[in-house]
């Protein structure tokens, strides 16, 4: 299967830098979050008993302030490889790593399907309200550097999430080429 994850990864990458959004493209990106979530959700134990055979990190676990989490959480070693986010969530899924790479493609084609939705999410309209900062910079402080320079460039949050999206592939792209062989 992990070949087929690098080859779906490698044509969205080139999908989305190439592409805009287009009728085939939306087709395809489509096409590969009905793939991958449903194996993600046939492969996923979501049985939690594995975890406490997992690695544990004891310096994660010194800083979970323990005053309000007395034993109820502990941190769990993940790589360090950049993918650290996407390692995590598939430690949490199935037990190891090993879902990174389909995590990721997933979370790009997520975020090309629906710029919409996080541009405008109701979780960053809620925190205008706790915030002295502007709408603009609060979104402007969740973008990556490829994020912010097309919302700099545009002023468009769409096509903000969109670079977001080309970035959650990109960014990892060598990590990726290296480690699925």
């Amino acid at each position: 299967m992990l070949c087929g994850i690098k080859e779906d990864l490698k044509n969205l990458h080139k999908e989305l830098t190439v592409g805009g959004t287009s009728l085939s493209l939306r087709k395809y990106v489509e096409t590969l979050q009905e793939k991958y979530e449903s194996k993600v959700v046939q492969d996923s134990r979501c049985d939690l008993r594995h975890l406490t055979q997992m690695t544990k990190d004891d310096v994660g676990s010194a800083l979970i302030p323990r005053e309000e989490l007395e034993g109820e959480m502990e941190a769990l070693k993940a790589s360090g490889d950049g993918n650290c986010l996407f390692n995590s969530a598939s430690i949490l899924i199935e037990g190891g790593e090993s879902a990174n790479h389909v995590l990721r493609l997933l979370t790009a084609a997520e975020l090309f399907m629906n710029p919409q939705y996080y541009a405008h999410h109701p979780k960053l309209t809620a925190a205008k309200t706790f915030s002295s900062f502007s709408d603009i910079t609060l979104f402007s402080l969740l973008l990556s550097d490829s994020g912010q320079k097309e919302f700099e460039k545009k002023g468009s949050r769409v096509d903000a999430i969109q670079a977001e999206a080309k970035a959650t592939w990109w960014f990892k792209e060598n990590v990726v080429n290296n480690t699925v062989r």
